[in-house]
Parts: structure tokens; sequence; C-alpha cells
């Protein structure tokens, strides 16, 4: 991975949409190509840019493109992918009456997690060739249960293969198959086959959070609620050998007992603060009024 992906994580209406925007503009100005994708289902960008966005991406400025990613579409299109693999395997479905099944998969649990995971993939795999691609996540719980996702998942997939290997080797101690023909059987099973294909794919997803050229970044507000939360983040991070990259206090009023607080509840990580502002942060012009968040 060439690219460096900045997250910028946090409470819900901390600021995350107005920091990861300051920031895509500031690593533009830099001569960078630089694209800012807004994974939130309450997305602020085309408001702060006042350009109309969509999921595909749009040129808000020199070398700085964004995108609203509708996690909706990547939701259906999962569960078609789940409804037609069923269908495949059960041909006969209709005498197991499955069609009445597949409405319920909708409220599957850990669907939107997925549905991230699915739209982040696609976001990285259609823009290699830019410098610098900027999440604007959702918040907290969702977000870091996505980022739990590959961990969370391999784990699964390796018992699930264990149990697998299991059921095969008593099937083919009932049929009596020769040892050579059952590894042979076990080697070209399909279901282990598919399994070994997601745990590829969640351990490439692991090792792309993991990585040195990705950054986190927490957005919070001097209030004790947003800090308890910014703690736990961190905490979750670490759990998942994750780098805090910096701390950014946005809407600061001159708290200086609460900022001191901040900074040592994240020792060793860069604490910056962005004043808030007398009227809402709308607009080229006024974005390019602030100050850098944090150096690169």
């Amino acid at each position: 991975m060439n690219m460096d992906l900045y997250f910028f994580v946090g409470k819900g209406g901390t600021g995350k949409s107005t920091c990861s925007a300051i920031f895509s503009l500031q690593e533009s100005k830099k001569g960078k190509m630089v694209l800012i994708d807004s994974i939130d289902p309450a997305h602020n960008l085309s408001q702060i840019f006042e350009k109309e966005l969509s999921i595909k991406k749009r040129k808000v400025a020199d070398k700085l493109y964004a995108q609203e990613t509708d996690l909706n579409i990547w939701k259906k299109r999962y569960l078609t992918s789940i409804e037609n693999e069923m269908k495949s395997t059960y041909k006969n479905q209709m005498a197991f009456n499955l069609n009445k099944y597949f409405k319920t998969l909708k409220y599957s649990p850990g669907l939107e997690e997925y549905a991230i995971m699915l739209a982040v993939e696609n976001t990285l795999r259609k823009n290699k060739d830019m410098d610098v691609i900027i999440f604007d996540t959702p918040p907290t719980a969702l977000f870091l249960n996505f980022l739990s996702l590959p961990y969370s998942s391999l784990k699964w997939l390796e018992q699930l293969s264990d149990l697998r290997k299991i059921i095969l080797e008593k099937r083919e101690l009932i049929s009596r198959i020769h040892a050579a023909e059952s590894k042979k059987r076990r080697d070209t099973d399909k279901v282990l086959s598919e399994i070994s294909c997601m745990v590829l794919k969640f351990k490439a997803l692991a090792e792309v959070f993991q990585s040195k050229k990705s950054h986190y970044v927490i957005v919070m507000n001097p209030d004790a609620l947003s800090l308890s939360e910014s703690k736990s983040i961190k905490e979750h991070l670490q759990n998942l050998d994750i780098k805090l990259e910096s701390v950014i206090v946005n809407k600061y009023q001159g708290e200086e007992k609460k900022l001191k607080t901040v900074i040592s509840s994240f020792p060793e990580i860069p604490v910056t603060t962005l004043v808030k502002e007398k009227e809402e942060i709308i607009g080229f012009d006024r974005l390019k009024k602030l100050p850098d968040l944090f150096t690169t």
C-alpha cells in the first residue's frame, strides 16, 4: 500500500467531518493527490464543501476529491451475494421455503460493519493513484466494531475451519475411505476453500489497519463525556495493536485546565486544538483561513 490512510474517529458531534475536511485541504495544498471519503451515515461533507457529493468521487479543489459512501448500497450488495450463494448451494430451496428467510438477513448482526468493510475495500481498490485517502468515520461504537471485524472474524473462522475438518474426518471414517483419498477430499473441500479465502481477506485487511501507512486521529471536545469516550477509543486501538497518531480538541474555548487533563490522558501523543468559531465552518473561504491541524 503506497498511499497514506487517515481515519478521523470520535464521538458523534465532535466535529470529525470538519476536521477531516480541513486536513484534506491542508494535504492537497502540499501538492498531494487527496481523496476524502465520508463513511458516516450522517454525511456532512457536502455542506462543508458547499458541493453536491455522491458515491462517485468529485473534484472539489485542486488535487482534492471527495465522496460520500452510501452504506445502504453495500448492505444490499452483500445481502444479494448471500442470497445468490444460498440459492446456488440449495438449488432445491423451494422445498425448504428458504425465500421467506432471505428477508430476515437484513437484520443480521454485524451487517453494517461488514458493509463499511466492503465500502472501504472498494475505495482503496479504485483509488490507488491517490497519495492520501481520508475517512470521515461513523460514531465510535460502529467504527470500533468495524475495526475489530477482521480480528474477531479470524478467530471465528479458525474455529469454523477446525470444525469442518472434524466433520470431514468423521464422514471419511464412516465411508471407510482410503487415507490418501481422504486427504485429497479435504484439500478440495469447497467449504474449507471458502474459509481459506475469507481468512486471507481478513488478514489482508488487518494488515492494512495495523500498517504504518494507516493513521488514526481522535477528534474530541473539551468535556468529560468526550474525554471518557476518547480514552476508550485509545484503549481499543491498543488492544488491536494499532497506534494512535494524534488528538484534536475541537471547539476549544481556552479551557486550560481541561486541556491539561486531555494532554495527561494521552501521554506521548500530540494534542492540538481547534478554536470554536462563532459561525459554522462552511465553504472553502472559511476552511482556507484555519490553521493546520497537525504536521505530517
